[in-house]
């Protein structure tokens, strides 16, 4: 069985080699944590507790993915639950997320990084005591994962089976094309 340090690296490396971990796209990364702490919401809501685990391991690796881009690589001992669990675990994860925003809306890097410590902390919280837990939580987002395969457009990973997938290839090739011809056109005469 992996362990959970190996599945961070994982998802890093799955990240790198993606181009997710460009610190450009940070804004990207944080909408897409927004999105998935979203569906942990409604999985609640629906007392769904696969789509809640789903939800969570979801959140894991965005946050690592958010991680690398902010410089501030997260390993296990990030994940670690280091107090009790507290009834609003979840609505202290939603704090740190809008300090979070806050903190990216306004370039604080180093501040941002502090404030996805304190979700990662508080979302570790809610899981240890209502997931599966976090290993089988990030195990089976990386399993959904590891062999995805898509395209970085405008910053947004679009999945192949995304039906934007086509068009945003084909605009990226189309990108690249215009780019060539332009740096032709730049060069210097052969001799």
């Amino acid at each position: 069985m992996e362990s959970f340090e190996d599945l961070i690296e994982k998802v890093k490396q799955w990240g790198r080699d993606r181009n997710l971990t460009d610190p450009a796209n940070v804004k990207n990364q944080f909408f897409k944590l927004v999105s998935e702490f979203g569906e942990i919401g409604q999985a609640i809501h629906e007392e769904n507790l696969e789509a809640i685990d789903d939800g969570v391991g979801d959140s894991f690796v965005v946050c690592i993915i958010l991680g690398e881009q902010l410089g501030r690589s997260l390993d296990e001992s990030d994940f670690e639950r280091t107090y009790e669990f507290e009834e609003d675990a979840l609505h202290l994860a939603s704090s740190a997320l809008g300090t979070l925003a806050d903190c990216i809306a306004k370039g604080q890097t180093i501040e941002a990084r502090t404030e996805l410590l304190h979700f990662v902390q508080e979302l570790c919280s809610f899981a240890y005591h209502e997931t599966t837990g976090r290993l089988a939580c990030l195990l089976r987002a990386y399993n959904e994962i590891k062999d995805r395969k898509g395209v970085l457009y405008d910053g947004v990973f679009i999945k192949e089976s995304d039906p934007r997938y086509e068009s945003a290839k084909a605009e990226l090739v189309a990108r690249q094309l215009g780019q060539d011809s332009a740096n032709q056109l730049n060069r210097p005469p052969e001799q």
